[in-house]
């Protein structure tokens, strides 16, 4: 813990705190064009914050980062995931990117762009990306755990029950979709991307 905001971590973990305090916000005040909207809040979103909330508490607690070569390199490697998993995320609530549209009857209608091309849930596996990164930057073999066994396991559980909702509300479109564009990690097929 002594690492924190230290040394060669400075930068790392400057951008692991803008990046967290930014995604907070995020998800905290949605943006009307934003195309996470279409993702129902249930009792499961609440237990996601709750294990998300443990993870950074736990990684933070038990970061066990050294000034040593292995260290350096799993903080950094860890900061990178947390770059990527930054990119679905803040990719899947761009304007530029969308799942559904509203007509002008406010009726939703199927219509990917942008993330939603090569993944049926972007911001969901930015947001797995996200937690995995976040421990592995601070070298926190509790926060790896709770990142493996419980954060990772209910982002994938969400994913799968907001693809329910939404083939429900896409009807035959959406499964034509689903059948082609993968559940969290994008294809590459023959050099192009879904």
């Amino acid at each position: 813990m002594n690492t924190l905001f230290a040394g060669v971590y400075g930068a790392s973990d400057a951008i692991l705190f803008i990046l967290s305090i930014s995604i907070l916000y995020s998800l905290i005040r949605r943006h009307p064009d934003d195309p996470t909207k279409w993702i129902p809040v249930d009792n499961l979103t609440y237990v996601r914050w709750i294990a998300g909330f443990v993870l950074v508490v736990l990684s933070v607690a038990t970061s066990s980062r050294s000034y040593t070569l292995q260290s350096y390199i799993v903080s950094y490697a860890g900061t990178a995931v947390f770059i990527a998993g930054s990119a679905f995320f803040y990719g899947a609530k761009s304007p530029l990117s969308r799942i559904f549209f509203s007509d002008s009857e406010g009726l939703p209608h199927l219509s990917p762009k942008g993330f939603y091309r090569i993944s049926r849930h972007p911001a969901f596996l930015g947001l797995m990306l996200l937690s995995l990164g976040f421990a592995l930057a601070l070298v926190s073999l509790p926060g790896i755990i709770v990142c493996a066994f419980l954060v990772l396991p209910l982002l994938f559980i969400s994913a799968r029950r907001v693809d329910d909702v939404w083939s429900r509300r896409g009807g035959s479109a959406y499964i034509a979709y689903s059948a082609s564009v993968p559940l969290l990690l994008p294809a590459f097929r023959r050099g192009r991307m879904l």
